[in-house]
Formats: C-alpha cells, sequence, structure tokens
C-alpha cells in the first residue's frame, strides 16, 4: 500500500510536488520530513506546494529507531558494592506493566538510587512508496503576490478588524476542479457583494476628508456618503429652540448655512439589497494579482472623488459647482 499519492507539476527548470488529499484537495500536508533521490524538497511561494530538482525517482523519510542497552546506572558511584552494584540489565530489576517498565517488588527498594539510562541509534532511511496520481507539464509557475484590505469584524471599528485576502477569491467551479491550487491564481476570480461591501466601507471611513464630504448612513447593510459643498452666499434661517421640548413655548432664533449637502455615493450589498440602496457589484480580475490591482485603483478613485473640493459657483446662484483650488 501507498503511503502517499503525489500531485505533479513539471516546469521547465523545477518540480512542484504536493501530497495529495482524497478528501480536501487543499489540504496542507508537510513533505519536509521526506528525501526525493537523497534531497529535501524546499517550501514554495504556496504553503502546500515544494520544489524539487527533478521527477522523483525515490523518495524515503529518516526513521527515528529505539534506543538499545537499556540499564539502570548507580547514581552514587561511591556506594558501589556487592549490594549496590554499579549497573542492572533493565529486565533483570524491572518488569513491564501498564506501558511502563517498574521495579519488581523485592528490588523496589533500590529504586532511589538508580537511574534509567539507555543508548541511542542512529536514524535509518526507510524508502516510502508512492504513487503519481496528477501530473502536468507547463513552462513555468508564475508567483502571484496576495493582497490584504482590512474589514470591520463585525458592525464597525469597536468590533476590531480583520482582513480579505487572496485566499477569499472565489473562482468558477470548472477552474477548481480542474486546475490545481497552485496555478488556480492565474485564473479569473472574484469576489463577493458583501466582501466588496466591507472593503469599501471600512476605506471610505478611515480616509475621508471630513471637510469636504461626511458618511451619513453607515451600517453594515447600507452606506451614504454626501458632498460637503460652501454655498455661494450665506442663507439666513429661523428655527426653534423649544422644538424638542413640547411643553414650553416656541423661541426662535436666527442662524446662518453656509453648506448644502448632496448625495454622491451609496450602496448596500447583494446579502441585505437595503431598499432603496445600490447592490455594489463585486471585485472581479482575470486572475488573483489583478483583482488585488482592481481593488485598489476603484478605492483610490472613489476617494479622489469623494474628496474632490467643490464650491458653489456665484454666478449662477447655487446651481452649479466649481472645484475649490484652495485644496
Amino acid at each position: 500500500m501507498n503511503e502517499f499519492d503525489l500531485e505533479i507539476i513539471e516546469t521547465k527548470d523545477k518540480v512542484f510536488v504536493k501530497k495529495h488529499s482524497s478528501k480536501d484537495r487543499w489540504t496542507h500536508h508537510s513533505l519536509e520530513p521526506y528525501f526525493f533521490d537523497g534531497q529535501q524538497p524546499k517550501p514554495s511561494f504556496n504553503p502546500h506546494w515544494y520544489i524539487v530538482d527533478k521527477m522523483p525517482n525515490k523518495i524515503e523519510k529518516e526513521v527515528k529507531q529505539p534506543n538499545i542497552n537499556h540499564r539502570y546506572e548507580l547514581i552514587d558511584v561511591e556506594i558501589e558494592s556487592k549490594k549496590f552494584p554499579k549497573v542492572f540489565k533493565r529486565e533483570d530489576v524491572a518488569k513491564y506493566e501498564d506501558c511502563d517498565w517498574n521495579f519488581k517488588e523485592e528490588y523496589s527498594h533500590l529504586r532511589s538510587l538508580y537511574k534509567e539510562v539507555s543508548d541511542p541509534q542512529p536514524n535509518i532511511m526507510e524508502e516510502v512508496k508512492f504513487e503519481i496520481v496528477a501530473q502536468i507539464k507547463i513552462d513555468e509557475v508564475d508567483e502571484y503576490k496576495g493582497f490584504s484590505f482590512p474589514v470591520y469584524k463585525g458592525y464597525g471599528k469597536s468590533d476590531g478588524e480583520t482582513e480579505i485576502t487572496e485566499n477569499e477569491a472565489r473562482h468558477q467551479l470548472l477552474d477548481r476542479l480542474v486546475f490545481p491550487d497552485l496555478i488556480l491564481p492565474t485564473r479569473p476570480c472574484k469576489l463577493t457583494s458583501k466582501q466588496t461591501y466591507d472593503i469599501i466601507r471600512r476605506h471610505v471611513l478611515e480616509n475621508i476628508d471630513g471637510k469636504y464630504a461626511k458618511v451619513t448612513s453607515d451600517y453594515n447593510f447600507c452606506f451614504t456618503v454626501k458632498k460637503v459643498i460652501p454655498l455661494a452666499e450665506e442663507i439666513e434661517y429661523t428655527f426653534n429652540v423649544n422644538a424638542f421640548h413640547s411643553r414650553r413655548k416656541p423661541k426662535y432664533k436666527k442662524g446662518y448655512k453656509d453648506t448644502r449637502e448632496v448625495d454622491i455615493f451609496e450602496m448596500t450589498h447583494a446579502e441585505s439589497n437595503y431598499k432603496g440602496y445600490t447592490v455594489i457589484e463585486p471585485f472581479v480580475g482575470n486572475n488573483e494579482e489583478e483583482l488585488g490591482e482592481n481593488i485598489r485603483k476603484y478605492l483610490k478613485e472613489l476617494m479622489n472623488y469623494i474628496n474632490e473640493p467643490l464650491k458653489e459657483c456665484k454666478h449662477c446662484k447655487g446651481k452649479g459647482v466649481i472645484m475649490d483650488d484652495k485644496k
């Protein structure tokens, strides 16, 4: 019976090997204890795969041998005598019971005077039976840089943060069935709408400039950003300072408004599909590296848009806005 099955990806200058698991093809099985034609495999950029110089012909593993010459030696050699010999063979004074060696009853009074000693044997190399169950040949395996985007664990910042990485990227079923996980990062992939929502939400909250925009709805199911636009001319208005005290008489004061707010960004995600909000489309990429680049590009462009300084045009009396060059 084979000790393990092996998956092989052969390239022009190296061979990638992985211990195959019938239960879970992404389960990690270390190959570091093994020797491929006398050489230990080197770790690759993927923790599941290792690198060897050529197609393996012989696989061995180093096996620890049991100690030999078990004995009991006198702890204090100065008391050596006929009554207390320097060495006892283990089998002469002890017997094996309950998974341990214990002094026989007639020698039990000597137990505190002796220590158990044995001699180690050198490890041996033992050949391992294996079978190559999957093998492909390609010119080279590209190493893709991963990505990491922080998100809130729960409702908000107080719940702590975690991260969404390339490990959360989803690939279509056919690719998952056909391609080994070492090559899967080169295939088209995407995040979910919820993951996309979480990345955008956290990034906006951490990078918004309150001078030019503000978040007015912040939940794990809907999110709104309003633009803060300085008015061309202040607007005078009257308000009741006792509006929230129904038993008090109205008391009016004058105030001045110098900004207005306009919705510029809103979203929900597919899991909630909160009414009135736009479901955010998932981030996608032709491969995992492009997916990460697309996320970074989107976040940069979004924040440039949100934090763009605007002000009302004084010539059109608030019907238009212009760039504020004072930023």
